[in-house]
């Protein structure tokens, strides 16, 4: 029952101390976006991959104007990401890579914990308009 309690108390404070940093406009958890690096213990844009993501966002918007339909608009939009010599971390993208970073609302300022979104304090690499346009 010691252990139990321990464990229960150590949870507790990692609970707490992501809530604080959440309210503190601060990245709680987890990998650092694609497009993003992290130096010093500062998150900033990385422009390599800042620019990949742009073009993913902008050309999946156009290709969605075409008509294409989910499907065909991912297949399409992978085959220009190799034809440009772009990569996801090194590796070929995958639709998941992309999936996740199209309905990351992270890029244009937003930060989601739990059941709370907040604007964040690092710099973004889209418009939320664009955002909303892909994602609607």
């Amino acid at each position: 029952s010691m252990s139990e309690m321990e464990r229960n108390t150590i949870i507790q404070r990692l609970s707490n101390g992501k809530e604080k940093r959440f309210n503190d406009k601060e990245r709680v958890c987890g990998r650092i976006p694609y497009g993003y690096k992290n130096e010093n213990g500062l998150t900033t844009v990385y422009a390599e991959e800042s620019k990949i993501v742009d073009y993913i966002f902008k050309k999946y918007l156009s290709l969605n104007k075409r008509g294409y339909t989910p499907i065909k608009r991912m297949r399409r939009l992978i085959t220009l990401l190799v034809r440009n010599g772009y990569s996801y971390r090194g590796k070929e993208s995958t639709t998941q890579n992309i999936s996740y970073i199209l309905r990351n609302s992270f890029y244009f300022g937003e930060m989601k914990y739990i059941d709370k979104v907040y604007k964040h304090n690092y710099e973004t690499i889209i418009s939320k308009r664009l955002f909303n346009l892909v994602n609607r």
